[in-house]
């Protein structure tokens, strides 16, 4: 029996494998497809769940969360070091003695000026509304900029804004948005602060968190709390100051680059 070479081709994919055998002649060109097939593997999940999240897509969610929490905690830490660098916090303060201080010293300060509005459950956010204002302590400030640093709200990385825009998040931000228009026409509402502290303040038992809020609400009340208070502090609250807390509390890293996962073109060797 006369022996002809063959090729061997494969196509492998992440839930099937692709072949077939093609045969050549003596002058090494194609012949005939000798055989092909394929090969579909079963979805890499355990047999007795109802949902489709493998378990390499749950393990990517809670490795994503941990990023997350960590980057909140070097986020809280550097803006704490910062704050504690130029005054706003007493030395050797850890930061969970340091809220807990200001706020019982606010809660027994402004509780008997303005008791219907200061409450010991929104006082991060009465102290933003005072600080647009009025002078506040440094401590109490330092306390402001923290509670920023918390909770900076959402900034999507998408490059394509209309399909950030189909997301329930951006939905909800929006509807947020709208009705802080729409209670601005009767009482003053100038930032996301404000209006927090309106629910708490007319709307018994309404949350002030649990709400999608963009990043941008949070920049444009970080920078007119600067401006308020900068009037009082004005050796303390410099633009070289403004620029480190900005840099601290709202810096995003960009999303990495995935250039290195495309090939080179076999045609085109200096082009991916």
């Amino acid at each position: 029996m006369q022996k002809f070479p063959y090729v061997l081709g494969l196509d492998v994919g992440v839930g099937s494998l692709g072949w077939a055998i093609v045969r050549l002649n003596e002058s090494g060109n194609f012949l005939c497809v000798e055989k092909a097939g394929v090969r579909i593997f079963n979805p890499g999940k355990p047999l007795d769940t109802d949902d489709n999240e493998t378990p390499a897509a749950q393990r990517r969610a809670y490795r994503s969360i941990r990023r997350i929490i960590n980057r909140r905690q070097k986020r809280k830490a550097k803006t704490f070091a910062i704050l504690q660098a130029h005054g706003f916090v007493p030395a050797n303060m850890k930061p969970s003695d340091f809220v807990k201080y200001i706020d019982e010293k606010a809660y027994e300060k402004y509780r008997a000026q303005d008791p219907q509005k200061c409450r010991s459950d929104n006082l991060p956010y009465y102290l933003r509304v005072k600080a647009l204002d009025e002078q506040l302590s440094l401590g109490e400030l330092g306390r402001v900029f923290y509670n920023l640093a918390q909770r900076r709200g959402f900034l999507s990385n998408r490059k394509t804004l209309k399909k950030a825009k189909e997301g329930e998040v951006l939905k909800s931000i929006h509807h947020l948005e709208e009705e802080m228009k729409r209670i601005g026409e009767n009482i003053p509402i100038r930032t996301l602060g404000e209006y927090l502290v309106y629910l708490s303040f007319n709307k018994d038992g309404e949350r002030i968190r649990g709400r999608y809020t963009s990043r941008q609400m949070y920049i444009d009340e970080f920078n007119a709390i600067f401006d308020a208070q900068q009037r009082y502090y004005p050796h303390i609250l410099t633009e070289k100051l403004r620029k480190l807390l900005y840099d601290a509390i709202f810096y995003q890293r960009p999303l990495k680059s995935s250039r290195k996962l495309i090939g080179f073109c076999e045609y085109e060797p200096n082009s991916r």
